[in-house]
């Protein structure tokens, strides 16, 4: 017999919540995102590229925390990325870069 967990729920909208929700990343992580995915600015970016496979993450390299933003989350998507796009710039403003994972 096995276990099944659920998750469910609403993503925040509230950017200090999701800063709160950050996970620790390794290191080494870190290195490798940086060093092989777009960095990427909500305000610039080409929105019309992206599909449900696309991520984004915000990284904070002081603290080694990031915070992911997929879009085949129906909430990534509505109205416009606007939960991503606000997401994004409050991260960008406070240190954290941004970038383009997959």
């Amino acid at each position: 017999m096995s276990n099944v967990v659920g998750i469910q729920g609403e993503m925040t909208f509230d950017v200090t919540q999701m800063e709160r929700e950050s996970m620790h990343l390794r290191p080494v992580s870190i290195a490798k995102i940086s060093d092989e995915c777009e960095a990427v600015d909500p305000n610039t970016f080409d929105w019309n590229t992206i599909d449900h496979n696309t991520w984004f993450m915000c990284v904070n390299f002081t603290t080694n925390r990031g915070y992911y933003f997929p879009i085949a989350e129906s909430e990534n998507r509505n109205n416009n990325n606007q939960r991503v796009k606000e997401g994004m710039a409050y991260f960008i403003s406070k240190g954290w870069q941004a970038y383009k994972i997959q």
